[in-house]
């Protein structure tokens, strides 16, 4: 025969609990496998609680590192593989842009 549950064991179950704020966490810019920016790694796992999403954090740093240089007809951007920073390349005027 098994013994009855007791209202104290239903009551105890494991409950998942998002970080409530992210106040005083030092503002480093981290890339989630989502492909959005976070302010720090803090506000992706409160981003990834709240909306019951699986993310984790891809790359330190923007997703992009060129979003913010100006790709221009005489420049180009690109990311380094190895250290994700932005290189930009000045074009020899006699290439055609594009």
């Amino acid at each position: 025969m098994e013994a009855p549950v007791s209202s104290r064991q239903t009551a105890c179950q494991p409950k998942c609990m998002c970080p409530l704020g992210c106040d005083g966490k030092p503002e480093q810019t981290v890339c989630g496998s989502d492909g959005k920016d976070y302010r720090n790694e803090c506000e992706l796992h409160q981003h990834a609680c709240k909306n019951q999403k699986n993310i984790r954090v891809q790359y330190q740093g923007p997703c992009d590192p060129c979003k913010d240089s100006e790709n221009s007809v005489n420049t180009m951007c690109r990311v380094e593989a190895l250290t994700r920073q932005p290189l930009l390349f000045g074009l020899p005027e006699s290439c055609p842009p594009g």
